[in-house]
């Protein structure tokens, strides 16, 4: 299965206006060019959504990062086989959205079409107004990011990056050696050689907060991770 709608950071590259948001349940429709239009059931409240972003006083802030293996494998937390230190992306965007019923269908339908391995190409047909409302930080020095001014309330915070390496895969060449022993008879070698692999694959980090009233700072362990 393919899923034209990038979770969350696509900013409405394929985005559309659903055409049926006061529907009872989500539907699916095909276009002529063969994508299944997925349409959401929920209707973009527009008044609940930008009052849930307005302006408060709780500053969030959190280093982005990734500790990966070489081979393209996220490391664990304790007990790691080799040392991997952290990477911090520079000039990386970090996004949060107020967390509300729009934003949890969505969610929900991007995970379910995501998972399916059909071969087929979905595309969620999602209000741009989701992403008009929400704000976004670049990571500094260490990948660090802030968000100012917060208030309140709940919120999904969001950041991907393309992370890529190189390892080396032991090759089959095709040649052979032949031996003849006195004792063992005849046998037959292969010969192998080490070859640079190139990798790429995309990590994510995705967390839900809630700001409670008289919080002045949030702190946030922002790990890209490769598997979720």
């Amino acid at each position: 299965m393919k899923l034209k709608l990038s979770f969350l950071l696509s900013f409405c590259i394929f985005c559309s206006i659903a055409t049926n948001s006061n529907a009872q349940n989500s539907r699916e429709y095909i276009t002529s060019d063969g994508v299944i239009h997925v349409s959401m059931s929920q209707k973009f409240d527009e008044t609940y959504t930008k009052s849930a972003i307005d302006i408060g006083s709780t500053l969030i802030e959190g280093n982005l990062y990734s500790r990966t293996y070489y081979w393209g494998e996220d490391a664990p937390k304790f007990g790691a086989r080799y040392k991997v230190l952290p990477v911090y992306p520079e000039n990386q965007k970090v996004i949060i959205f107020p967390y509300t019923p729009y934003l949890d269908e969505y969610m929900k339908l991007s995970r379910k079409y995501t998972s399916k391995n059909d071969g087929k190409t979905y595309q969620i047909d999602v209000d741009p107004r989701l992403y008009k409302y929400s704000i976004y930080s670049m990571t500094g020095k260490n990948g660090f990011f802030q968000f100012h001014k917060m208030k309140p309330g709940k919120y999904f915070i969001y950041a991907e990056r393309t992370l890529s390496g190189s390892v080396n895969k032991s090759y089959d060449t095709g040649e052979r050696s032949i031996h003849q022993d006195p004792y063992q008879g005849t046998t037959i070698t292969k010969h192998m050689e080490l070859r640079p692999v190139k990798w790429q694959t995309l990590a994510t980090f995705e967390q839900f907060i809630e700001i409670k009233e008289g919080e002045s700072l949030k702190k946030i362990d922002a790990r890209l991770m490769i598997n979720r």
